[in-house]
């Protein structure tokens, strides 16, 4: 099953946007690294601040952090971090 963000649970600091997700059956909190927002932002050709990205980018977040979700990979505090170098590792090359 596939993680969505919880509506209304957004908290926002100088580094980093932090969310909660869910699959119906885990709930998770996700922490997103601001540049890893600005370069997902960048390489969909966004403009505009970092909070109208992360609603413009939803899909694609909540498949990213699905995909670190399945894979085992949370910090030792057992929450999802999504930085630059899951944007390499996990972001899908756009059909253009």
């Amino acid at each position: 099953m596939s993680l969505r963000v919880v509506a209304g649970r957004l908290e926002l600091s100088s580094s980093s946007i932090v969310c909660q997700l869910d699959n119906g059956v885990t709930k998770v909190i996700c922490t997103i690294a601001r540049q890893a927002l600005r370069d997902l932002g960048d390489c969909h050709q966004l403009s505009g601040s970092e909070e109208a990205a992360f609603s413009q980018l939803l899909p694609e977040i909540e498949r990213l952090a699905s995909a670190k979700f399945h894979a085992g990979f949370f910090d030792r505090t057992g929450k999802l971090s999504i930085g630059t170098a899951d944007l390499l590792r996990y972001l899908r090359p756009s059909a253009s």
